[in-house]
């Protein structure tokens, strides 16, 4: 009020009165003025970048996740948030964490049937909806452009180590190399299954949607790019903040109806759960199967087995779901599940080739499926 009846006296006078005296809408933001064809414009910066926050960003923090506001961190040093506090439980993700446990429960309640049933629809929706996605957003401006992004290399990348690292964890994560998947699901094959043709199959297929998803998913960062007047770099980013701050963001600009906005964010958020589904039932089935293989006397109990490893899950994903939960996750996601992949499996590879014998494992192969191993793989596995 007291800026606006200024404002009616004298426009200009007021602004720069009102900015020299160091007033600002945000205390954390001063106004910077200047004056430009005789039009004087307010422009409201943030020099504290920590600060600046799109809609999307503060709903997923505050209200999704229930965080405390921001530190005052700057450069010359301040408070830091203190993460050794998890904070209050947000119900609403609890909830929602005790409802997909409940899901995975009973998908493997009876064994590598179940599963397997349950499969057929996590592993097939996916496509389903990348399709849609992408043949809806290849017509809209920029998707082109976003297209063109992710597929156009950047030698220069191949130098940065944590470029390796990321593409290690994607591999293993995606094709489940190291974490059991495999050798569970493969356990139920019949001996003499063609498990190179399948291995093929499964490598090319992983790969391939992977740059599909990625073509999907872009298109529309261009989209967003193009509506925001921004370079793409600007916008990709990584984490759990691009599926839940820049897709919602993507979302509000490939249509002015919200009902199509909201179909688009639908079947996005269910593509991920259904992955997200299909990657856990996977996990559980492989903690499961290795119990019930090492101590036969339970293989009588295994509805007992399955809500045992469940409940002790749960328990370890309780904290996650707290109002800083999402520090905690991300330290699960950077060091429990990359490094130690690596390290895991050169352990299995040393026992499977110097410990038990490249060579007796070949004739192994020969034995179930007719053909040793190949040389190129005999040399990768010995080396």
């Amino acid at each position: 009020t007291e800026f606006k009846q200024s404002y009616e006296e004298d426009s200009h006078t007021a602004i720069q009165n009102y900015a020299t005296a160091g007033h600002s809408l945000n205390s954390a933001c001063p106004i910077e003025v200047t004056s430009k064809l005789n039009t004087t414009e307010f422009i409201q910066t943030c020099k504290n970048m920590a600060l600046r926050q799109a809609a999307p960003e503060l709903f997923y923090e505050k209200v999704v996740l229930g965080q405390p506001a921001r530190p005052a961190y700057n450069a010359e040093g301040g408070e830091l948030d203190n993460y050794t506090k998890l904070g209050g439980i947000q119900w609403h993700l609890f909830l929602t964490l005790c409802l997909s446990w409940v899901v995975i429960s009973f998908s493997i309640l009876k064994g590598v049937k179940s599963t397997g049933k349950t499969m057929y629809f996590t592993a097939t929706f996916p496509y389903l909806v990348l399709t849609i996605l992408l043949f809806c957003g290849i017509s809209k401006e920029g998707s082109l452009d976003g297209i063109k992004y992710f597929l156009t290399p950047k030698f220069d990348n191949l130098g940065k180590p944590e470029v390796w690292k990321d593409a290690a964890t994607q591999i293993f994560y995606s094709l489940s190399v190291s974490w059991g998947g495999l050798l569970t699901l493969s356990s139920y094959n019949p001996f003499r299954n063609n498990l190179i043709r399948d291995t093929y199959i499964v490598v090319c297929a992983n790969s391939g949607t992977s740059i599909y998803a990625g073509v999907a998913i872009f298109a529309y960062l261009g989209i967003l790019a193009n509506s925001l007047n921004l370079p793409i770099a600007e916008i990709v980013s990584s984490g759990p903040g691009f599926a839940f701050i820049v897709w919602p963001e993507a979302m509000t600009h490939i249509s002015q109806n919200p009902y199509v906005q909201i179909t688009f964010s639908l079947l996005f958020f269910m593509m991920l759960y259904s992955l997200g589904l299909s990657t856990m039932v996977v996990t559980v089935e492989t903690v499961v199967t290795s119990l019930l293989d090492l101590f036969n006397n339970l293989r009588r109990e295994r509805v007992k087995v399955v809500l045992c490893v469940v409940s002790v899950f749960l328990l370890i994903g309780t904290p996650l779901v707290t109002s800083r939960g999402l520090f905690w996750f991300q330290v699960f996601d950077d060091y429990a599940a990359s490094y130690s992949l690596v390290v895991s499996t050169i352990m299995e590879m040393l026992a499977i080739s110097w410990v038990y014998g490249i060579y007796r494992a070949s004739n192994d192969l020969k034995m179930m499926t007719s053909s040793h191993l190949n040389k190129f793989f005999k040399i990768c596995n010995f080396f």
